[in-house]
Order: structure tokens, then sequence, then C-alpha cells
């Protein structure tokens, strides 16, 4: 959950498709705990074994170093995508002092309003029946 993806900074395979590793190898006394632990696919699984070598700083946070001692970071990717920069809209408003109206819909005239409904009769007072039944 907390990386959602391969932890090799270029990689976009999902963790689902990635094998669980570990930061440091068991065999050097790599525990199995979340700062030890990311998801990485088969590929870049694979490049610890081609003399790459990778580091975790701190708990989500992978620093991948190259054969020829060139480093990469790739820290926490966010749950959802950053929002765009907000653009002005397109209509200005007629506000003072001037400033922009929204996107939202622009009526020349009000919208027409429903016609209203006529108001239920006065309650009447139950009158007697003339003719009630025989029992």
């Amino acid at each position: 959950m907390r990386d959602r993806a391969c932890v090799f900074p270029p990689c976009g395979a999902t963790a689902l498709a990635a094998e669980i590793d570990h930061t440091r190898a068991v065999t050097d006394h790599g525990l199995t705990l979340p700062d030890n632990l990311g998801p990485a696919c088969g590929h870049d699984h694979d490049l610890k074994d081609r003399g790459w070598t990778l580091a975790q700083p701190r708990p989500g946070v992978f620093r991948w170093t190259s054969p020829t001692g060139h480093t990469y970071e790739r820290g926490p990717r966010p749950v959802v995508d950053d929002l765009p920069a907000p653009r002005p809209p397109a209509t200005p408003s007629s506000t003072e002092p001037p400033v922009h109206a929204d996107d939202g819909p622009v009526w020349d005239d009000p919208p027409p309003s429903a016609p209203a409904e006529p108001p239920p009769p006065p309650a009447r007072a139950p009158e007697e029946d003339p003719d009630p039944p025989p029992f």
C-alpha cells in the first residue's frame, strides 16, 4: 500500500505485478520489516545481481546506485496525482473590482421559475351521514 509500484525510479510496474524485495538481504542480516521491504518488478529486482545497490534511508525512500556510481532516488509516490494548476475562467466577472467569474452556466435572463401550485382546499368539518347503515 505504501509504495503502490516498483521502487526503481523510472519503472511503472504496479506493486501487484512486483515481488516483495528486501532492501538489505536476509543473508546480510536484513530483517523482514516495512523499513527493509519494497516492491520490485522481476527486471529491476535482478539489477541487484548486476552491480546495482539499493538503500532505504527512510521507510518508502529508495536510493539506487548504478555500477558506475550514479545515484537515483525515488521517494514515496502520492496516492492521488496533484491537481493541475488553476487557469483563469473564460468569462470575466461583472463585479467590482473586476475578478474572474467561475466557468458555470451564464444566462442573459434568470431561468424561468416553476409556476406556483394552487393551495390545497381548506379542511371541512365531517358531515353527518343522512343515510346511516342499519347495523
